[in-house]
């Protein structure tokens, strides 16, 4: 589901629900 690498994927529980937060707003 996400487009993030494996590195990334330790903080994409944090920057994916900030960024749905952010899309909701939309």
């Amino acid at each position: 589901m996400h487009g993030l690498t494996l590195d990334e994927g330790i903080i994409t529980e944090e920057e994916f629900n900030r960024k749905k937060q952010e899309l909701l707003r939309l």
